[in-house]
């Protein structure tokens, strides 16, 4: 999906995109691939989430909200459900403890690209 036809989506329609989608969008920026590429963003579940240890700067921030994603105050983490909407959010469990996190890899086409 083109830059530009990713943006032209609805905000809550970016929400339902799949992880591959989501990743080609970040892919599609410099700050999106170091993002990925030094493993500030991980799969926990089905969901995408991007941590960092201090405050980013915005030029990390702006892809991130422009794909998606959206702060969780209670996890300290920016998040992209890649699809997968609950109804009832993990309040009593933290989903880093029951699902696992996994680091994303980008294929190398979209590393060189950037």
């Amino acid at each position: 999906m083109l830059r530009t036809d990713y943006l032209a989506l609805a905000w809550s329609e970016r929400r339902k995109l799949q992880e591959h989608t989501v990743l080609e969008f970040l892919a599609g920026t410099r700050e999106g691939c170091e993002l990925v590429e030094t493993g500030a963003i991980r799969r926990v579940g089905r969901w995408l989430w991007c941590e960092f240890a201090t405050k980013p700067d915005s030029r990390y921030l702006t892809p991130l909200k422009e794909a998606g994603f959206t702060w969780s105050k209670n996890r300290s983490a920016w998040q992209h459900p890649c699809g997968v909407l609950v109804a009832k959010p993990a309040t009593t469990y933290d989903p880093r403890d029951r699902y696992g996190e996994e680091e994303i890899r980008l294929p190398r086409r979209f590393v060189e690209a950037a």
